[in-house]
């Protein structure tokens, strides 16, 4: 029947899916726009006569402009009764929701828009709200945009930026709306994910580049009487290490207690962070040999790092190690998930393989710093590559 509680939520109904605005953008129009009442059947006013005559007094103190019918009913005759709402034009809608200023805030901040970048119209009249949703920093994020129109490669950190009323804060909050309209403009993909400084990498900014860090065995090879180094990644790909064998290994405290060995460095891994030494060009030539735990993780990550060098060398991970110190392994409370591996040789999937087998029951694993040291120790002896162990 005439539910006016019901009515106001399919009049608003309108707004909400932003009509109104697609017609600004589009210079078109909506009105008269009309919104008909349900249909009152004779048995029902036969039935509940005063709850209609109730609603109706309700509806027509709603203030909402309504359309009348005169419909002949047999028992009843004559009965005018209100068979639509119409909105002959767009300020009379406006005042019946109540939504006047926001529809001026809407066009006045689409019409700064579009003075710069006429080529939103289109992106806008899919996704109206948005300039409602950032109407108190359009001009900040203006000028943000100028910028990285007229400077396509800033090559400068974020922080260096000297835009009037913008501060780095405010570029970080809003990196996701910058790139998805700067994106559109431009006739880019938009980023999928801000991770791993990706708004800086697309935008040409300088960002942290991640730190390596590595220890020479050698005191022939110190540098400046320095042999546990931290660098970033840019420079360390420029180093020019004339050490034969490069370790690898994923604990920090193995990294810093590795025994010496001749003509040769260590690398903390960092578990996944392996992938940092991607592209390193002088590593390519090295002798890599890889350690990491015995259980699923360690072994996805030495085939990550045999597909970027695939001269890369495990020990410690191999068949008999695994047999030799199996009763250091724990059942893990959290399971790994198998993958397929594509860089092993036959022994290490040999392992990975009785890993995934027993991933339906639990996760196990063989921590490297459960290892005793002498058991790498002897490893290392045995490549006849210690020096002073």
């Amino acid at each position: 029947m005439y539910n006016v509680e019901q009515l106001y939520k399919k009049v608003n109904r309108v707004y909400d899916r932003g009509d109104i605005f697609i017609s600004y953008i589009k210079a078109t129009s909506i009105f008269p726009l009309k919104i008909p009442l349900s249909n009152i059947k004779e048995s029902q006013i036969q039935k509940s006569y005063q709850d209609i005559i109730q609603e109706i007094k309700k509806l027509e103190n709603s203030g909402l402009p309504l359309e009348y019918r005169e419909f002949a009913y047999k028992s009843l005759g004559k009965q005018r009764l209100p068979v639509k709402v119409v909105f002959p034009n767009l300020e009379v809608y406006l005042q019946a929701i109540q939504k006047e200023d926001e529809y001026k805030r809407f066009c006045s901040a689409y019409d700064l828009i579009i003075d710069k970048y006429p080529t939103l119209k289109t992106f806008f009249a899919k996704k109206p709200f948005i300039v409602l949703a950032y109407e108190d920093v359009w001009n900040e994020l203006l000028e943000v945009m100028d910028f990285l129109q007229y400077n396509p490669k800033p090559n400068i950190y974020i922080r260096e930026l000297s835009i009037e009323n913008v501060d780095t804060k405010f570029i970080e909050k809003y990196k996701k709306i910058l790139d998805t309209l700067l994106s559109y403009i431009n006739e880019d993909e938009s980023l999928a994910s801000l991770a791993n400084y990706a708004f800086e990498k697309k935008y040409h900014f300088l960002y942290p580049e991640p730190a390596v860090r590595f220890r020479l065995l050698d005191e022939s090879l110190a540098m400046h009487n320095l042999s546990d180094i931290s660098l970033t990644k840019s420079e360390f790909s420029s180093l020019q290490i004339s050490a034969e064998k490069v370790f690898i290994v994923e604990n920090k405290i193995t990294t810093l207690s590795f025994p010496k060995v001749k003509n040769a460095i260590v690398i903390f891994g960092q578990g996944y962070g392996v992938g940092v030494l991607k592209n390193i060009p002088w590593l390519a030539n090295k002798e890599i040999l890889y350690w990491g735990d015995i259980d699923l993780d360690g072994y996805a990550i030495l085939s990550r790092l045999r597909g970027y060098y695939p001269q890369t060398r495990s020990f410690l991970m191999d068949y008999e190690s695994f047999k030799m110190y199996r009763y250091l392994g724990v059942t893990l409370t959290q399971k790994q998930s198998p993958k397929i591996l594509h860089h092993l040789s036959e022994n290490e999937k040999k392992v990975y393989d009785l890993l995934c087998a027993d991933f339906q029951a639990n996760s196990f694993r063989i921590e490297q710093e459960k290892i005793p040291f002498d058991g790498l120790i002897s490893v290392l002896k045995n490549f006849n590559q210690t020096k002073g162990c």
